[in-house]
């Protein structure tokens, strides 16, 4: 199963701005992470190729650092319930790409005791839905 990561770095960059605009996360948290990751890529001697890569890296350490400090989910899912559709429809990806890649780790085994629940439910929502939802290319038609 190939995961498209540019549709999935775009959609969960574009997420994160929403909840920035509705007031979930503040840009001061975005702002703050913009040089960890600044001081990490310089220790990892890793080069960025594109701005894309840098805001995807920037966005999925933010998302990650937030759920790591018990950031409010529920929360979050009934206010992107209330955000605009569009972002809604283009976060769509990012949550497909998500479920495909955990149910993809699951069927190899590369997964262990911490994401095994995560993994073993994605794997079953794939193989329930495989015949209704396109988890190979999960972009959706924008309006």
């Amino acid at each position: 199963m190939k995961l498209y990561s540019q549709d999935a770095a775009f959609s969960l960059h574009k997420a994160l701005k929403g909840l920035v605009n509705n007031k979930c996360l503040t840009q001061d948290v975005l702002n703050e992470v913009l040089p960890a990751l600044e001081r990490a890529d310089n220790e990892m001697d890793c080069s960025w190729t594109d701005n894309d890569t840098r805001e995807a890296k920037l966005v999925s350490e933010t998302l990650l650092d937030w759920v790591n400090h018990d950031g409010d989910v529920a929360e979050t899912v009934k206010l992107i319930g209330y955000g605009h559709r569009t972002l809604q429809q283009s976060l769509y990806p990012l949550v497909i790409g998500l479920i495909a890649m955990w149910a993809e780790d699951y069927e190899r085994g590369s997964f262990d005791g911490r994401n095994e629940y995560t993994c073993k439910q994605c794997a079953k929502i794939v193989n329930t839905c495989k015949d209704f939802v396109d988890f190979e290319r999960p972009g959706a038609p924008m309006i």
